[in-house]
């Protein structure tokens, strides 16, 4: 047959759940994996081999996966030949996930680093292999996704789906009211809507998409008060800012946007992490959803200079005339000038900062 479609179940799930999808993907080989294994490590092996075989009788691969087979999936199939994945409440940071269990069992990480094993009273056991190996092994997803999630998951957050989804280029559909376990007629039809839906291209234009910035509100400390660094880029000023590359944490990609925008090395002011979520209305994306992650960070006894040549002007002014300046971009960002001037103003003494050099050759001018 030319098309075949791979069911991964979640945890306590069963490959015979395959049947249910069966009418939704009229013309394809749908196969349920009743796969055996119970950590990502061994889960690769188990599910390359059976992937592999599977593709050997079949012209075009397609994926469904719920929950953890999700993310034992995004563990062992990255580089393979996939067309595309259906994602269904999909574990995407298992390592968030983990740190949850940890903190609801009231115990620290490093006392399971040393029991290595340890027993909830949810009925889960926390293993510090497990959150090591995971930990060392972070997801990198290039096949194309459509991503169904349930606005009350208790497993996986909307920021952690959204994250992976701009790391991805995934597409996120969210039902109102929907859980991690679809199962009532209502959460099945919608579930159901969506997959008919997906497979179309109208369908796949109404699902959102994400990109994810980082950047951060710069400022001095001077004898008249303090001033703030702003960017033109062309159209409006703003703070410095870029998109996340692949294989960096928020903090790298900000080090790395502040250094190519303004050429400054700047220190971080902790406990400081604010957003700006919009969508891209006036790029004619409307179902484009952005993402920017702004810190706060100091720098001294340095000039702002681009390196970018997407920024052709820097001003260190001073907060009354930044709030005038962003006023033709957008009111969110004069909000996120206004708490990092509080923040500044109130109890912080500058004392709890952590400074921050380039981590990577990269990240030199």
């Amino acid at each position: 047959m030319t098309k075949g479609l791979i069911y991964l179940h979640g945890k306590g799930g069963s490959a015979l759940e395959a049947e249910h999808y069966r009418p939704l993907f009229p013309g394809y080989d749908i196969v349920g994996f009743d796969y055996q294994a119970q950590t990502p490590w061994e889960a690769k092996k188990e599910f390359c081999d059976f992937l592999d075989l599977f593709a050997e009788t079949h012209k075009e691969v397609y994926l469904l996966a719920s929950s953890l087979g999700a993310y034992f999936a995004l563990q062992s199939f990255p580089g393979k030949s996939i067309k595309k994945a259906y994602f269904v409440s999909p574990i995407v940071n298992m390592e968030l996930l983990i740190e949850d269990l940890i903190k609801h069992a009231n115990v620290t990480e490093q006392t399971l680093r040393e029991k290595e094993i340890i027993a909830t009273d949810s009925g889960e056991t926390l293993s510090w292999k497990y959150l090591s190996w995971v930990r060392a092994h972070p997801v990198i997803w290039d096949i194309p996704t459509e991503i169904l999630f349930g606005e009350n998951d208790h497993l996986q957050t909307l920021d952690a789906v959204t994250d992976f989804a701009a790391e991805s280029g995934a597409a996120v559909t969210v039902m109102e009211g929907g859980e991690h376990w679809f199962h009532t007629k209502e959460q099945m039809q919608f579930l159901d809507h969506w997959i008919l839906a997906s497979q179309t291209e109208a369908g796949q234009s109404s699902a959102k998409t994400y990109e994810k910035s980082c950047g951060a509100v710069i400022f001095r400390k001077t004898q008249a008060g303090l001033s703030f660094v702003l960017v033109y880029g062309g159209r409006h000023w703003g703070f410095p800012k870029g998109h996340i590359e692949k294989g960096e944490n928020e903090k790298e990609t900000a080090i790395r946007e502040i250094r190519e925008e303004t050429s400054l090395q700047v220190r971080f002011i902790s406990n400081f992490r604010t957003t700006d979520e919009h969508a891209l209305v006036r790029e004619g994306r409307p179902n484009t959803i952005k993402k920017v992650v702004y810190f706060l960070a100091e720098f001294e006894n340095q000039i702002p200079a681009p390196i970018d040549h997407e920024i052709s002007e820097i001003k260190l002014v001073n907060y009354g005339d930044a709030l005038q300046m962003l006023a033709s971009n957008s009111e969110r960002l004069k909000e996120i000038l206004c708490e990092a001037n509080d923040f500044l103003l109130g109890s912080h003494d500058f004392r709890n900062t952590e400074k921050h050099v380039e981590m990577t050759e990269r990240n030199k001018p």
